[in-house]
């Protein structure tokens, strides 16, 4: 049955201006993500997504960073878990705490869910003293049975985009400085997810498996929302066409089938409420992508 669940991703600014002291700064920031967060909030997200270092300030002198670190540290968690709490919507923000770069998942209930850590810090934050994580994680998180979570400079490793295709989540949120470019369609369509991306200042997306953007922030708006279903999947035309064909006359608009072209697969999406895409699959006899083509692999040692 459709799990449709809406999804809010904000960018952030890079010329945000610190105070004259640390609790003076901590405090602009505080005032300036309840104030960017009441621009999504009236669409009454399920999810709101942070970029990477969204309590940091990059104008900060290095005399006082010693001085903002313990309110991130200590204060941190509890502000952004209050805003969850208040705004009831499940939050994705990333922070440094404990020598790790640190993802949070926050429930809508304002308790911290799981975490993950960067897996591959940048070379000059191990020089600073973080610590890198072991690796990807998928855990559930409110309506997503799956989600899975990467920070800026882990998009450029393929041993952990293949952990996750491995790993099997259904929505990965990228918190990030860094863009990536076609890198985030890779990753999703690799790992056959919802890749959300929130990236501090620049532009931030929302890309479904097959690589369409569904969403994007723009230049002149630092947010975006849409809603995704996440009982879907990816389904090779190869044989299919006949059967995508029938699944649409019988159901109408009960299904969705996207072909965003030159890929060769679609993403089939389950739009009612008594049927699951499981249930769509068996009853045509279709095969998921992956199935399919480690049939290929398997056919193809029959010709060596």
């Amino acid at each position: 049955m459709a799990r449709k669940i809406k999804i809010s991703v904000m960018s952030g600014s890079r010329t945000l201006k610190c105070g004259p002291t640390a609790k003076e700064s901590y405090e602009i920031m505080k005032n300036y993500w309840r104030d960017r967060l009441s621009m999504v909030s009236p669409d009454n997200p399920d999810f709101i997504v942070l970029p990477e270092a969204c309590d940091r300030f990059l104008d900060m002198e290095d005399s006082m960073k010693s001085e903002y670190a313990p309110f991130r540290e200590n204060e941190s968690p509890a502000f952004f878990n209050g805003l969850a709490k208040e705004l009831n919507s499940a939050i994705v923000y990333n922070t440094r705490h404990n020598n790790r770069n640190l993802t949070f998942a926050c429930s809508r209930t304002g308790e911290l869910t799981g975490e993950y850590i960067k897996a591959f810090p940048m070379t000059t934050e191990m020089e600073q003293g973080i610590v890198p994580g072991d690796g990807g994680v998928v855990f559930e998180f409110d309506a997503i049975k799956r989600a899975g979570f990467a920070t800026c400079f882990d998009l450029n490793f393929e041993e952990l985009r293949e952990e996750y295709a491995k790993l099997k989540p259904e929505v990965i949120f990228f918190s990030s400085m860094y863009h990536g470019g076609l890198v985030q369609k890779t990753w999703a369509y690799s790992t056959r997810s919802f890749f959300v991306s929130s990236i501090c200042g620049r532009e931030s997306a929302i890309t479904a498996p097959n690589g369409r953007v569904i969403a994007r922030s723009t230049n002149y708006t630092d947010y975006c929302t849409a809603e995704i279903n996440l009982d879907s999947e990816l389904i090779h035309l190869d044989f299919h066409r006949d059967k995508l064909k029938a699944l649409k006359e019988k159901y109408g608009a009960g299904v969705n089938i996207d072909d965003i072209g030159h890929l060769g697969s679609v993403l089939v999406s389950c739009e009612m409420d008594d049927k699951s895409i499981d249930d769509l699959i068996k009853e045509f006899e279709m095969v998921r992508l992956d199935d399919y083509l480690n049939f290929a692999r398997q056919e193809r040692k029959k010709y060596l």
